[in-house]
């Protein structure tokens, strides 16, 4: 995967290889989780979930792009605005 760093993220189940990338783009992705919790819940109260697994990252239009260890594709996907997920600013 061109966006995903070179290191970091965890083996594919049932693998000996990891989920890394190539980062050709100097993103450099690295799979943060997120949490899930409503924004009432404090943050002492909040877990990660997925770190090492997948990367979510906000886009402009309110979803998050998704990368998954085991996949070179990402995807789109509908996300509570009350979780938590990384935010990476570029420019045009």
């Amino acid at each position: 995967m061109k966006l995903k760093a070179g290191y970091g993220w965890d083996p594919i189940k049932g693998t000996a290889a990891y989920g890394n990338g190539k980062d050709e783009f100097g993103f450099a992705a690295k799979a943060g989780g997120a949490h899930f919790a409503k924004s009432d819940v404090p943050l002492k109260d909040r877990k990660l979930e997925d770190a090492g697994q997948k990367a979510y990252f906000w886009t402009s239009e309110g979803e998050v792009l998704v990368f998954v260890t085991d996949k070179n594709t990402v995807k789109f996907e509908k996300f509570n605005p009350e979780f938590g997920a990384s935010l990476r600013c570029l420019k045009d």
